[in-house]
């Protein structure tokens, strides 16, 4: 091996600057959580996303579902898997979900308008990738010009 005069200078000046980027890494990272517990302690009505408290009941906090629903009105994918959660009444005061999982959204709005009764759609949500949809967003969605499947008898006349 040859002789190499600077060797220590530069295994320590590559030392430093593999510190310096640790250090830069960490205070990112270390903004980022303090950015989260802010947004995270901000009042009830400023949250944007949709939570569930300790019965299993939705929060307080309006829905947002129904915004999602008519923001992606124009480019919603009826042909994607979607997941709907129906809850059960006789699951005591936790309030147990029932799951059901559809090859499309299509299958699963069709289910959730048409087969389930009006009371019980209350308290159904639909998941599609990362987008969530109350019981008025799926309806919403159900009545769309662009609904792929053919409705029911009595809701073409609504």
């Amino acid at each position: 091996m040859a002789f190499k005069p600077n060797y220590r200078q530069q295994c320590a000046e590559r030392d430093r600057k593999a510190r310096a980027k640790q250090a830069e890494k960490l205070k990112k990272l270390h903004e980022k959580s303090e950015q989260r517990k802010a947004e995270r302690d901000r009042p009830e009505g400023d949250h944007e996303e949709n939570c569930l408290n300790a019965q299993g009941r939705q929060a307080a906090q309006p829905d947002r579902s129904t915004e999602q629903a008519g923001s992606a009105a124009t480019d919603f994918d009826y042909a994607a898997a979607a997941e709907l959660f129906l809850t059960k009444r006789s699951g005591g005061p936790r309030g147990r979900l029932g799951y059901r999982r559809f090859a499309s959204a299509a299958e699963a709005i069709r289910f959730a308008i048409e087969e389930l009764p009006a009371a019980r759609i209350l308290g159904v949500f639909m998941q599609v990738g990362d987008l969530r949809y109350d019981a008025d967003g799926i309806r919403l969605l159900y009545q769309r010009h662009d609904y792929p499947l053919e409705r029911s008898r009595a809701d073409r006349g609504a």
